[in-house]
């Protein structure tokens, strides 16, 4: 990355004018530099940014139950401290049997009737919170999985992944890391070991003949030629398309091309 581009990227996330940064990095050791620099700005990692949306969801749960709990005590008029379902059903128990002293027999009929509504909304709250963690799991696997899709793949990453799942391929997190299972077992190479997501992928699409024909639109070409006006394997060969097309290599458009061509890991910014 050259200096202007690192200077310019480093400031947007400083928040602060690229070119006081630069001010600021041509100064002498020694000199009294003065840039604003708001103290609760933070920057934070993709890792960082899962871990805090995460904790937010744990947070939100906790608070969900809490929430019910509340709505609960207040429709049955329960004097009750605790926040938790099970400490819920077991007051609401007692304050049952206690009132249970007149009318034994018509209580315990309300009771039993009362304790099973309960149970069955305890039951669909904890349903829907199952349902809700498999689907930010599932999302959080789809998303890693999409990152592994190869860039020379002839469909769409959510497709590819589709058809695996058809397949018998299912995504699962084990020990904390994503990996493959077929048939109930996990994928493993020659030493037993779970393969790599990204092997299994790349099996999967080469076996699958799912990678585009070299010089398709949208593949690469050969040598210089860049796949035409599909993806460019390194800056010069953007440039020499808009060239040969008599396009503005200093325009809005050449910009666009070259951030989206940037995207691709292997994109070479200095070729």
């Amino acid at each position: 990355m050259k200096q202007k581009e690192l200077i310019e990227k480093v400031a947007s996330l400083l928040k602060i004018k690229p070119e006081d940064l630069a001010a600021a990095v041509k100064a002498e050791p020694d000199a009294d530099v003065t840039i604003a620099i708001d103290e609760k700005l933070s920057v934070l990692s993709e890792a960082e940014i899962t871990t805090m949306k995460s904790n937010s969801y744990k947070e939100g749960k906790v608070a969900g139950v809490e929430m019910e709990v509340d709505e609960i005590k207040k429709e049955i008029s329960l004097q009750f401290q605790g926040k938790s379902l099970k400490g819920l059903i077991e007051a609401y128990g007692k304050k049952v049997l206690a009132d249970a002293k007149i009318e034994p027999e018509k209580k315990v009929v309300e009771l039993q009737e009362k304790v099973a509504t309960l149970q069955t909304t305890v039951k669909d709250y904890e349903t829907k919170i199952a349902d809700k963690d498999r689907e930010v799991a599932g999302i959080k696997i789809n998303s890693e999985l999409a990152k592994q899709i190869p860039a020379n793949s002839s469909l769409p990453a959510d497709k590819v992944i589709v058809l695996m799942k058809a397949d018998g391929y299912s995504p699962v997190i084990k020990d904390g890391k994503t990996v493959f299972e077929k048939d109930g077992k996990v994928i493993t190479d020659k030493l037993g070991e779970a393969l790599q997501v990204k092997d299994v992928i790349e099996g999967y699409v080469k076996d699958n003949n799912l990678v585009k024909a070299e010089g398709s639109p949208g593949g690469r070409g050969k040598g210089d030629e860049g796949g035409g006006k599909g993806k460019f394997s390194k800056l010069s060969e953007i440039k020499a398309d808009f060239e040969a097309n008599k396009k503005n290599v200093l325009g809005e458009d050449f910009k666009k091309a070259v951030e989206e061509a940037a995207k691709d890991p292997d994109f070479d910014m200095n070729a």
